[in-house]
């Protein structure tokens, strides 16, 4: 079969019908493919504005590592989940949080700039989630 072009693949890949991971997925059928998914920034651009728009002013006409700054909001929900998952037995008995308490919070804020927007947004996901809170696996029993 010979190969569709790569600016008709960016075009497919950057439709909005398509979601980050159906593009992750496509990207694992070839090492073709692979090398245009990872190499694309106007693929990458357009899943941003898709699912994060509320970031783009974050960011200047020039900036061109839109895959990069993909992955490093998903790492970065990583991470946040991870912290929040020790906080429950650390504090659960606490009324208030002092500075001290959230000084793991306070070093991740001071990495970069625009970390404070993603972790707020991931944080808003949490709470208007629509699943059900399975309070027994977050809150240990005694």
């Amino acid at each position: 079969m010979e190969q569709l072009p790569t600016e008709l693949i960016e075009l497919i890949l950057a439709s909005g019908r398509l979601t980050i991971q159906d593009v992750l997925n496509f990207s694992t059928t070839c090492s073709n493919y692979r090398n245009v998914v990872c190499n694309s920034n106007f693929v990458w651009k357009h899943k941003f504005m898709q699912k994060w728009p509320q970031f783009l002013p974050l960011f200047s006409k020039e900036f061109s590592e839109w895959f990069k700054e993909t992955i490093f909001i998903y790492e970065l929900s990583k991470r946040t989940h991870a912290m929040l998952s020790t906080m429950s037995e650390r504090f659960y008995k606490k009324s208030e949080l002092s500075n001290c308490d959230m000084g793991e919070w306070a070093l991740l804020m001071d990495e970069m700039p625009r970390i404070y927007h993603y972790v707020a947004f991931d944080l808003m996901t949490i709470i208007h989630c629509d699943e059900p809170i399975r309070s027994f696996q977050v809150v240990p029993v005694e």
